[in-house]
C-alpha cells in the first residue's frame, strides 16, 4: 500500500472509532479523540515498521499488538498515560469499522472463494448460524440484567 492510503485510512478509521465512540457509548469527543490519536500512533509506528527492508513481510497486525503491548507494558515510561488515555476509548467502537475492513477486504477475493467448492457454504452459513444465535443470546442476556 502507499503511504498516502495508509495515512487516508488510519484518520478515516479513527475518525469513525471516535464518532461511534461518542454515539453509541456517549463518551466525550476530545477523550475520545485522544485515545484514538494514540491507537492511530502505534499503527503509524507499526507501518513504518515495516517498511524496514527485512521486516517486510511480518504481518502489521502482529507488530500492532507488538508496539500496543509494549507501550502499554511496565518497560514503557508513560505507560500509565498511554492506558489512561486509551481506555476512553470502547472496544466495541473500535471493533465496528475494523469488521467493517475486514468484510469489505473479504468482497476482493471472490475469485479464490469461488475456487473453494462448495463446501464453503455449509462452512459459512454454521459460522454464520452460530455467530447469529450466540449475538442473540448474548443480547438476551444483557438485556435482562
Amino acid at each position: 500500500m502507499k503511504l498516502v492510503e495508509i495515512v487516508f485510512l488510519l484518520i478515516l478509521t479513527g475518525l469513525i472509532v471516535v464518532a461511534a465512540n461518542m454515539v453509541g457509548y456517549k463518551a466525550d469527543a476530545f477523550l475520545s479523540l485522544q485515545g484514538v490519536l494514540v491507537m492511530v500512533l502505534i499503527g503509524a509506528i507499526s507501518f513504518a515498521i515495516v517498511r524496514i527492508p527485512f521486516l517486510k513481510n511480518f504481518p502489521v497486525v502482529a507488530l500492532a499488538t507488538g508496539v500496543a503491548i509494549y507501550a502499554s507494558s511496565a518497560w514503557f515510561p508513560w505507560h500509565k498515560e498511554v492506558v489512561a488515555i486509551t481506555n476512553k476509548v470502547d472496544f466495541m467502537a473500535i471493533a465496528t469499522p475494523t469488521l467493517a475492513y475486514a468484510g469489505l477486504s473479504i468482497g476482493k477475493d471472490l475469485a479464490i472463494f469461488q475456487q473453494l467448492s462448495w463446501r464453503i457454504i455449509p462452512v459459512a452459513l454454521a459460522v454464520i448460524a452460530g455467530t447469529v444465535v450466540c449475538a442473540a443470546v448474548i443480547a438476551q442476556w444483557a438485556l435482562h440484567l
